[in-house]
């Protein structure tokens, strides 16, 4: 430890997100939890317990999880356990996940005076016309008001997009901070290390490892896109394309889409469905791929219209750590991420076949394929970097504690 360094107790609050699940966001706490304390910081997790009762007590790198049973929308009610590990613990910090129906640490450290970051992902208060606005107006704005709140209490907010936070909280304390990659996990160097083990998984999936294979990783939702990915491996398949195209993920979309896909008579194991994952998966799954897609639907979600495009993109930051090129949507700030032919190819959102063209391309040029997935290999490493990431929320949790 250097000279001088002063390790911070953290209270690190993320009591709507399920411990030990498959979601961006369970990642992202980990990863985060990890990465701040592996910078010798003493860390402490609060998160939702699962419905099967197998939560995990401790992170892989040693990190403490106390779990919350209740479901998303109770969260708050969560506050007596919250309070209870505040009290044994004594933390300098507390770090809470926004979520609408949360913000038990960030009351108890207002209560106590305990520094406040608060992590923001999602917009705090959602566009008129959304459920949560719905049910907001039968709250009598209590939703909107606690999310103000919450930001003004904060002495510090964490964002990859400041446009996420309500108007009312001063600018001042907010600070843009995208996600990232584990570029340690994520390692191109896997698909020679562990070519048959590679090869063992392919074929568990009945993947044709023979012709490049291009990987869709994330949410089974509207926006994710993943309709968009399907119907151009429809298309590119059909006329006799050499690329095989891997599903990795779940949700409601899942189901049905399967569905869809057994009816276009495909070759066989051309098109398959890897299901929801563990993160700790995910590395081999994309060893397997020549080609990440991340094709988002603007056009399905109302939030991204109104505020921007405020997601930090988990799967474009693994993409790029396993050295692949992607194909995703030309807008801001995905296209500052993945910049048109150095890390990757862009397209218009909603055009597929714009999203055909740029498979296309890549499909026929391993050259390309190769330099700009070393490039966006390169980019990870030098700005996008979980551990990049925790520096710079390390400067800020003593920022405010230095202030306090």
């Amino acid at each position: 430890m250097q000279i001088g360094f002063e390790a911070l107790r953290i209270l690190y609050v993320a009591s709507a997100i399920e411990a030990g699940g498959t979601s961006g966001g369970w990642t992202h706490v980990t990863e985060v939890a990890c990465g701040l304390a592996d910078l010798g910081h003493d860390v402490r997790v609060i998160a939702r317990g699962t419905k099967s009762g197998r939560s995990p007590s401790k992170l892989n790198c040693g990190v403490p999880i106390k779990t919350v049973w209740l479901p998303q929308q109770l969260a708050i009610a969560g506050l007596p356990i919250v309070a209870r590990e505040f009290g044994l613990f004594k933390p300098d910090v507390v770090m809470e996940r926004f979520y609408n129906f949360a913000g038990a640490g960030v009351l108890l450290a207002h209560r106590h005076g305990v520094p406040i970051v608060l992590e923001v992902n999602a917009p705090m208060v959602d566009p008129p016309g959304s459920r949560k606005t719905k049910v907001d107006r039968v709250l009598l704005g209590s939703m909107r008001r606690w999310a103000v709140r919450q930001g003004r209490w904060s002495d510090a907010i964490v964002t990859p997009l400041a446009s996420t936070v309500p108007p009312q909280v001063t600018r001042r304390k907010i600070q843009e901070l995208p996600w990232g990659a584990n570029i340690e996990r994520f390692d191109p160097s896997l698909r020679e290390r562990d070519k048959e083990k590679l090869g063992q998984i392919a074929g568990g999936f009945g993947l044709d490892a023979s012709v490049p294979i291009v990987a869709f990783l994330g949410s089974f939702r509207a926006w994710h896109g993943v309709s968009h990915f399907a119907e151009a491996a429809r298309r590119l398949l059909m006329r006799g394309c050499p690329l095989a195209f891997l599903a990795i993920g779940g949700g409601p979309e899942l189901a049905g889409l399967k569905e869809q896909v057994r009816g276009w008579d495909l070759p066989p194991g051309r098109f398959v469905f890897a299901g929801p994952q563990p993160n700790e998966s995910v590395p081999d799954l994309l060893a397997l791929a020549s080609i990440g897609v991340a094709p988002f639907d603007l056009s399905a979600y109302a939030p991204l219209t109104t505020f921007g495009f405020y997601w930090s993109p988990l799967k474009v930051f693994e993409y790029m750590a396993m050295g692949l090129p992607i194909v995703t949507i030309d807008v801001t700030p995905l296209n500052e991420i993945v910049r048109q032919d150095k890390e990757g190819l862009l397209y218009k959102s909603g055009d597929i076949a714009g999203l055909v063209r740029s498979l296309d391309r890549l499909a026929c040029d391993p050259a390309l394929r190769d330099r700009l997935g070393r490039s966006g290999r390169a980019r990870v490493i030098q700005r996008y970097s979980w551990r990049s990431h925790c520096l710079a929320l390390e400067r800020i949790l003593k920022d405010v504690t230095h202030s306090s």
